[in-house]
C-alpha cells in the first residue's frame, strides 16, 4: 500500500484511504516536506459525489480532491506555495481549510484556477 512509503501521512488520517488517487497522496507528502507545515485532512473521497473531484468524476476508482486544515495566514501561504510547486492545478482557499485537486479538463475541471470560499 502506498501509505507504507509516505513519511508524514497514514491511512488512518483519511475517511476513505483506499479511494484517494495515489498522485494526490504523493503531492501531499511533498507539500509537507517543502512547506514544513502539517497536512491534516478534513475531507477526502466522498462516495457518490461524481460531480466533484472529491468523488470519482473520471471513473478511475480514485478521488482526485482533498481538503486540508488551514486556519492561519502564514501556514496558508506556505501550503499554497508548496501545492503549486508540486503540481496541484486547482486550489480553493477557505477560512479554515484548503481544497486541492488534480481534476482534469477532460473531466470538466478548469486548470490553473484558485477560488475563495467559507468553510462549512
Amino acid at each position: 500500500m502506498i501509505y507504507d512509503y509516505l513519511d508524514h501521512l497514514s491511512a488512518g488520517e483519511f475517511d476513505h484511504p483506499e479511494d484517494i488517487d495515489p498522485n494526490v497522496l504523493i503531492r501531499l507528502e511533498l507539500m509537507r516536506q517543502i512547506s514544513g507545515e502539517a497536512i491534516v485532512p478534513t475531507s477526502d473521497f466522498r462516495p457518490g459525489d461524481d460531480d466533484s473531484t472529491h468523488g470519482d468524476p473520471d471513473h478511475d476508482g480514485d478521488g482526485d480532491g482533498i481538503d486540508i486544515r488551514c486556519h492561519a495566514s502564514r501556514p496558508r501561504w506556505r501550503l499554497i506555495e508548496a501545492a503549486l510547486r508540486v503540481g496541484f492545478k486547482r486550489v480553493g482557499v477557505y477560512d479554515r481549510h484548503l481544497h486541492l485537486d488534480i481534476g482534469t479538463e477532460e473531466d470538466g475541471f478548469d486548470q490553473e484556477v484558485m477560488w475563495m470560499g467559507e468553510s462549512r
